[in-house]
């Protein structure tokens, strides 16, 4: 990727529909995700318009990449047929990646939403909060003793009161089991429900074929093509008295800016 013309971006296209799956490297995750990030943004934007095939843009470990003004995404993708999927382990990390404001936006627009078990209490206290509050009624009974309380006897009463309580408590959303989901539904007759989903094993699917078989060889190859290229570019500025720019180091607390002479 990115040292060819391997494929476009142009994923469901009607005529040509492909499938894209791209894939970080636990060891590097910070210097492959701002390429990662430019595929899938360019993906996406490409996949979000009118006339093109239904299909489906999911993204794992969803903080693990930054997508630029992806909350503007889900709606308008709806109603391009695409189908906008991401997991999250937990919201902490999108809070970190995306800053709480863009989280909530992002949140605010995803139909479907599905909570698994929390063990952050703050996640687990946002999930509380979306479901919001019930009234409840409770009531209380008293009861008076007779005049001078030498036998049982006297008045009852009974009170009648509304009070408001969260519909799922903290430790309800930390003590689901493996499986079991709170769940929020767009334009559905269950708006919100738990249920527990069971594992299906499925048949092993058709193997996919790769879309070329790759030597080391191959690999060595390129590496040489592309570092022949980076010198031929440098020699073209050289030769034509435009150097490549060079960075300006941040200035010092003096205000004098450190930059080596080169």
């Amino acid at each position: 990727m990115l040292s060819g013309d391997d494929l476009r971006l142009n994923l469901n296209d009607p005529d040509e529909k492909k499938v894209l799956v791209l894939g970080n490297n636990s060891n590097l995750d910070e210097v492959y995700s701002p390429v990662l990030a430019l595929l899938a943004s360019v993906a996406l934007k490409e996949m979000n318009q009118p006339g093109k095939a239904e299909s489906i843009f999911m993204v794992d470990e969803f903080p693990t990449i930054y997508l630029p003004r992806f909350e503007t995404y889900p709606a308008t993708c709806r109603s391009n047929g695409v189908e906008v999927t991401i997991g999250i382990q937990d919201f902490s990390q999108m809070e970190e990646r995306y800053g709480r404001n863009m989280k909530n936006a992002i949140m605010g627009t995803l139909g479907n939403q599905f909570f698994g078990m929390q063990a952050n209490l703050e996640s687990a206290k946002y999930v509380s909060e979306l479901w919001g509050k019930e009234e409840v009624q409770a009531t209380s009974t008293s009861q008076s003793e007779a005049t001078g309380g030498t036998r049982p006897g006297g008045n009852t009463g009974q009170s009648v009161s509304l009070t408001e309580r969260q519909r799922i408590k903290v430790q309800d959303v930390s003590n689901l089991k493996q499986g079991e989901f709170y769940g929020k539904l767009f334009q559905s007759d269950f708006s919100t429900f738990k249920a527990r989903i069971k594992a299906v094993e499925r048949p092993a699917g058709a193997q996919w074929k790769p879309f070329s078989q790759v030597t080391d060889g191959m690999i060595e190859q390129n590496f040489s093509r592309i570092e022949a290229d980076i010198l031929s570019l440098m020699k073209m500025s050289t030769d034509s008295g435009t150097p490549f720019p060079v960075p300006v180091p941040p200035s010092s607390s003096n205000g004098q800016a450190l930059a080596d002479e080169f």
